[in-house]
């Protein structure tokens, strides 16, 4: 491999006949193997074959054994993986992307066109009740206020279903007041009182980002109102110069680490992907009886200077 014979090579030093080598990686550690007198193993490409090849580098008394393994058919099988699992998460971000664009959509419609129909007819059903007469005057009245009753219903119906698809709070006001207008909703509907260490001011982050982390919190209460059994929940946020932490912890049961791992558990799964969508790292734990705990923490790159 190297052109060199075999023969004219025995008894001489290795780093003399090839000084070119002296501070590359495989010198490193051979280095180290014969300073700390332990085995080691590495991964390299060598660029006058084109080829990976994995050195374990064994000592002992006598010197160092090295064993040289060509890994390039294993490696493109990873890169390609690695590549193949890039594009898929591209292709969930464009979709996600999608159905984002969609809820913003939908959710406008529902708040200005349903709205505001539902709106009018209750006006108009309070004014065909005032002008009620006659005989019937009392039965018009009562069915009315019953209409004007079920159009309440349904405008506030509307309303949840709007900021469900796609809160305004979150574009308005930013990324704080939305997570506490979620807490306040998670609370009213299960119970479950929710603590909040949220920032008052601070930078403005992406649309993306501050979407992807609102995302992660309802994703997350909703793994607490589904399977905790939770009594508490606690949501920190911090954003400064050295980046951004969310955390949400519970109370309950805690999450198991076999849960953690499962192919169906997919809140954690949509928890992990949108994390690394923003370049995000996400840590789940959970201790038996003792609640689940996830954070997530983002670069400093995601928070632009002020």
């Amino acid at each position: 491999m190297l052109g060199r014979d075999a023969a004219d090579l025995i008894g001489k030093h290795i780093w003399t006949e090839f000084p070119e080598g002296r501070g590359q990686k495989f010198h490193l550690a051979y280095e180290q193997a014969m300073a700390e007198q332990r085995p080691v193993q590495i991964r390299e490409f060598y660029p006058p074959w084109s080829r990976w090849f994995e050195n374990r580098i064994y000592p002992s008394a006598e010197g160092l054994s090295i064993f040289f393994t060509d890994v390039s058919k294993e490696v493109e099988v990873q890169q390609e993986l690695r590549a193949s699992n890039e594009r898929l998460r591209a292709l969930a971000a464009r979709l996600d992307a999608i159905r984002e664009e969609e809820r913003r959509v939908i959710a406008r419609e529902i708040h200005d066109q349903v709205g505001q129909a539902l709106t009018a007819l209750k006006l108009d059903v309070g004014w065909l009740r005032s002008r009620a007469a006659g005989p019937d005057a009392a039965a018009i009245d009562e069915r009315a206020r019953a209409a004007e009753a079920l159009v309440d219903q349904t405008i506030e119906t509307a309303q949840r279903l709007s900021a469900m698809l796609r809160p305004a709070i979150l574009d308005d006001i930013g990324l704080a007041a939305a997570i506490a207008w979620q807490a306040r909703d998670f609370q009213q509907r299960t119970g479950v009182t929710c603590d909040l260490n949220l920032p008052d001011t601070g930078p403005t982050l992406a649309p993306a980002i501050a979407l992807a982390l609102f995302r992660i919190v309802q994703e997350a209460l909703t793994n607490v109102a589904r399977h905790a059994r939770a009594a508490h929940v606690h949501i920190g946020l911090t954003v400064g110069a050295e980046g951004v932490v969310l955390m949400v912890a519970d109370d309950g049961r805690g999450v198991t680490a076999e849960e953690l791992e499962r192919s169906t558990s997919i809140g954690i799964i949509g928890i992990r992907e949108r994390a690394l969508a923003v370049d995000g790292d996400v840590n789940i734990t959970g201790l038996a009886g003792r609640g689940t705990t996830v954070t997530v923490r983002l670069p400093a790159a995601a928070v632009p200077p002020v």
